[in-house]
């Protein structure tokens, strides 16, 4: 099997939605969802990362391909913050989006806390993140 890591396209966002469904549907993932992924929740996360590829040039989406099928196999988002950012783009690069069928603790408690921890010690400088 030979695997490709290539740059995603919107044509590609329905199966890395797929993917990122099954991923967080067991262990402590499934923490970060009140119910199941139905069809409401993927429109809404395909369309959010649609709006994500035509305004974030930070944004960074990978995929990895199997050579043999076609097939998206696994996905990556990352944010490259290649030079410092304003107060202002940093609030809004931290700013909790929880998605339709999230569970609003979690989201608020874990991912809050990965954006509070960004802004302390990040700040506006320069780095990657996820």
């Amino acid at each position: 099997m030979v695997l490709r890591v290539e740059p995603m396209v919107e044509a590609d966002l329905d199966d890395f939605i797929a993917i990122s469904e099954k991923a967080f549907v067991v262990g402590i993932a499934s923490r970060f969802y009140e119910t199941e992924p139905d069809a409401e929740s993927r429109a809404s996360n395909v369309a959010r990362y649609q709006k994500y590829l035509k305004t974030d040039p930070t944004m960074r989406l990978m995929k990895v391909v199997d050579d043999e099928t076609g097939q998206i196999i696994a996905g990556a988002k990352w944010n490259v913050y290649a030079t410092e950012r304003t107060e202002e783009e940093l609030k809004e690069a931290t700013t909790l989006e929880i998605p339709p069928n999230g569970n609003k603790r979690t989201w608020t408690d874990f991912v809050g806390w990965l954006n509070d921890s960004r802004v302390r010690f990040m700040g506006v400088s320069p780095h990657v993140s996820m």
